[in-house]
């Protein structure tokens, strides 16, 4: 299994604050800034940065390219998305409502292979204590007590 990238799961929650945040009327900008505020530990300080280049006065479209390098693939789609509205004026509520979809859609893939996993990891302790454990406790006593009853009546 690929091991998912450090931003990938935190894009979900990410793209839905966004979404959010445009709907209730903000700027793409603005959003962008305000997304700082409930983003995850992964993508916090990531934003966080971005958030005081904003700032700090420098363009909206550069900011973007840098947090694309940055976060790297999974964030490809939405700030493609971001970019073109910015520069076309398309309008971005519906693109990210359905990239918010798939990048649930994903995670959930995800937690469903690491679940199928989950027995085949568990195989592992349960052979080397859980086995062992029940025949020192379980069948050693019996064995035991049967041997000292046999060797009794021997005698």
């Amino acid at each position: 299994m690929k091991k998912p990238l450090p931003f990938a799961s935190a894009m979900p929650q990410f793209i839905d604050t966004v979404v959010a945040l445009l709907t209730a009327g903000h700027s793409p900008p603005h959003a962008l800034q305000a997304t700082t505020t409930w983003a995850t530990p992964p993508l916090k300080a990531v934003l966080h940065c971005a958030h005081q280049q904003l700032a700090r006065g420098v363009r909206y479209a550069d900011v973007l390219e840098q947090l694309r390098s940055t976060i790297g693939a999974p964030s490809y789609a939405m700030i493609d998305a971001l970019l073109a509205s910015d520069r076309d004026g398309l309008p971005l509520a519906p693109v990210l409502h359905r990239l918010a979809a798939e990048a649930h859609t994903q995670r959930r893939r995800q937690s469903e292979q690491a679940l199928r996993q989950l027995p085949i990891k568990m195989l592992f302790p349960l052979v080397c204590c859980t086995l062992p454990s029940f025949i020192l406790l379980g069948v050693a006593p019996m064995l035991a007590a049967s041997l000292a009853a046999l060797a009794q009546l021997s005698k």
